[in-house]
């Protein structure tokens, strides 16, 4: 089951941006698709045993659609080497969302990383976090959208960039995959109309699952073992990192993107060693 949240609208001098609805983050995320049907063995003289539930094998892992012909697999700039990573857990059953494990929005991109792939980076203020609602009452453990407000060398005080990052959710492969290949397959019909807006990744390119922009929102799919998830993230501003606007803009989107995937990656395999 989705969760619903309130699109986060963020202003940037005339530059505005919406992160559109999010999902839901109890059991719903990971909740099966479909129930066991119970069933009846015959032992011998005809006898059967009493009809008990069978649960369901849900796939382990999700394979999303092929990529379109124009995808890339870019080679980050930069490998940004993680401050911490992701101890994701999910529960097969899908009775529960488990999002006590999830990253919370204010600390999946931390000052020491983005600063290596902003070298002028010199403050990382979070706010305007959102815990968002859950079944029965309660709310998400975590904060799942949070707006990081950076100071970033040569930008002006009163109009710096911003990224929002928001956690999606986690939870069993075909629950997420389910939900990815809909959205895909709708951003897909809109890149069509919009020629030149989205950068698709090939399947697999940077270490995630598929992913794609489109220059301002980053959708990501993360997986590991029988976890699957999504975490997206907006760059709101970015308008100084080369000599004009459109240069700063192409900057963002075809090095300091990439990077940022990459990291989020390799915070989802764990330590190499």
């Amino acid at each position: 089951m989705m969760r619903t949240r309130l699109a986060a609208a963020v202003a940037c001098g005339c530059l505005a941006l919406t992160v559109a609805p999010a999902y839901a983050a109890s059991g719903d995320p990971t909740s099966p698709a479909t129930t066991s049907g119970d069933s009846l063995s015959s032992h011998g003289g005809g006898s059967s045993t009493p009809a008990k539930s069978t649960p369901i094998r849900t796939p382990q892992t999700y394979s999303p659609p092929p990529a379109p012909h124009d995808a890339v697999s870019p080679t980050p700039h930069v490998t940004i080497k993680p401050s911490g990573y992701f101890h994701v857990k999910v529960d097969p059953t899908g009775k529960k969302s488990l999002d006590g494990t999830w990253p919370d929005a204010a600390e999946v991109f931390t000052k020491a990383e983005l600063a290596q792939a902003l070298p002028g980076l010199s403050a990382v203020h979070v706010g305007d976090c959102h815990q968002v609602p859950t079944t029965k009452g309660r709310t998400s453990t975590h904060r799942e959208m949070c707006t990081l407000t950076l100071g970033i060398t040569g930008e002006p005080k009163n109009d710096p960039s911003r990224l929002v990052v928001d956690v999606r959710g986690f939870g069993t492969a075909d629950v997420i995959g389910r939900r990815w290949s809909t959205e895909l397959t709708q951003q897909l019909t809109r890149a069509e109309k919009r020629p030149g807006l989205y950068t698709f990744y090939q399947n697999g390119a940077l270490g995630v699952v598929a992913g794609y922009t489109d220059g301002t929102t980053t959708r990501v799919l993360l997986a590991k073992g029988a976890v699957t998830g999504e975490i997206w993230f907006s760059g709101v501003g970015f308008t100084t990192l080369k000599s004009d606007y459109l240069a700063s803009r192409k900057q963002y989107r075809t090095v300091i993107v990439p990077e940022l995937v990459r990291l989020l990656a390799a915070k989802m395999a764990g330590p190499t060693s």
